[in-house]
């Protein structure tokens, strides 16, 4: 309990948040946690924080990821009323869940950037990859799902590399 009587919640060590990443996303390092939670904290969604004896200490963008790294002290992370607005706002329109665009070369990037979003957002939207196994299923006709997928989805993210910006596949969503 703090000094005004509330339970602080869980805290934990960085390896703490990582593992429970590691479930959706196999291979996420520490420094992807840290980043993702910064972005996280940047944006207001959510509010980052240690205790130091019964006292909560705010994380500091200044600190920077030493914050994070410090072994010695564990860190908790909570959502503000603002990342829980955005969520109910997204839910609220016809189109729902994200749709992510890429070659099939960046396949393994695409399908860690879903699960990424799957852990990070909640409830967890439905997330169409285009070369997904779990977006388009045997027997389908890939061409229609890729379509009816950009049309039921809220947001695109379209994965730009060297190679992938030379394909006609990056665009193809644009007017869908």
């Amino acid at each position: 309990m703090d000094w005004k009587g509330r339970s602080p919640g869980p805290v934990y060590r960085l390896h703490r948040y990582r593992e429970a990443v590691l479930p959706r996303v196999e291979d996420a390092i520490d420094a992807e946690v840290v980043e993702s939670l910064r972005v996280l904290h940047e944006n207001g969604l959510i509010e980052i924080d240690r205790y130091v004896g019964f006292t909560p200490v705010p994380y500091d963008q200044s600190q920077g990821d030493s914050f994070f790294f410090d072994t010695a002290e564990a860190f908790r992370c909570r959502p503000k009323p603002r990342a829980r607005r955005r969520q109910q706002e997204l839910s609220g329109s016809d189109r729902q869940g994200i749709f992510i665009s890429h070659i099939g070369e960046e396949r393994p990037l695409a399908l860690r950037l879903q699960g990424l979003l799957e852990i990070a957002l909640s409830p967890k939207p439905p997330v169409f990859v285009s070369s997904g196994y779990d977006s388009i299923k045997s027997g389908e006709e890939w061409y229609r799902t890729i379509l009816d997928g950009l049309k039921r989805c809220q947001s695109v993210i379209a994965l730009l590399s060297p190679d992938s910006v030379k394909r006609p596949w990056i665009n193809f969503g644009r007017d869908q």
